[in-house]
């Protein structure tokens, strides 16, 4: 699954997250609690926020390193293009010219958007920008447009998902652990059904 950013003024809106589901165990009696559901609801803010910026300190810089190309299935760069590029700047790394876009990237994190309740449907985005005023896009398919460079940047591989959706469940088990060591009534009520 490739996830689309959506294009904007000036930028991206990046969404961030693989498509996750969770099935969670617990007592009816947890479920009938509003409680419980608020207390659920908190967790998955909470590690969505996480995985987020875990995404943006370990896995965006590799959209800007050499060979980024095919590991996210860039949109190959026409050769004249290429050999302008290599003989102003001497390298051919696609995202990258002087560097502009990926240090304003890498080097402000941006403020998370996160939607909806994780009783139902959570959603998660972190807001990138590119650092300079952005034109239309050309109409031409040939070429690379911004809307194109923001859906590379956007992109994750099928092992990032496996990787954000393993840290999800495994922060959203650990958080909601320490949470119900203060509820003893509510941990019992698992322990009984085999849950955590």
């Amino acid at each position: 699954m490739q996830l689309t950013p959506v294009h904007s003024a000036g930028g991206f809106t990046g969404a961030m997250m693989p498509l996750v589901g969770f099935v969670i165990i617990a007592p009816d009696l947890m479920f009938d609690s509003t409680r419980f559901v608020r207390l659920h609801d908190q967790i998955m803010r909470k590690v969505m926020r996480a995985v987020l910026y875990l995404h943006h300190e370990k896995t965006l810089p590799k959209h800007f390193q050499a060979g980024a190309d095919k590991k996210y299935g860039y949109q190959k760069r026409r050769e004249k293009y290429l050999q302008i590029k290599m003989n102003s700047v001497r390298h051919n790394v696609d995202l990258v010219r002087k560097g502009k876009t990926r240090a304003s990237m890498l080097n402000r994190v941006p403020p998370v958007q996160i939607s909806g309740k994780g009783s139902h449907i959570l959603t998660g985005r972190m807001r990138y920008r590119f650092p300079f005023p952005v034109s239309h896009d050309a109409k031409d398919p040939r070429y690379v447009t911004m809307a194109k460079m923001g859906k590379e940047i956007g992109s994750w591989t099928i092992d990032e998902q496996k990787e954000a959706v393993e840290k999800f469940a495994e922060l959203y088990t650990a958080d909601l652990k320490f949470e119900l060591a203060s509820r003893p009534r509510w941990r019992k009520e698992m322990e009984k059904l085999g849950g955590s």
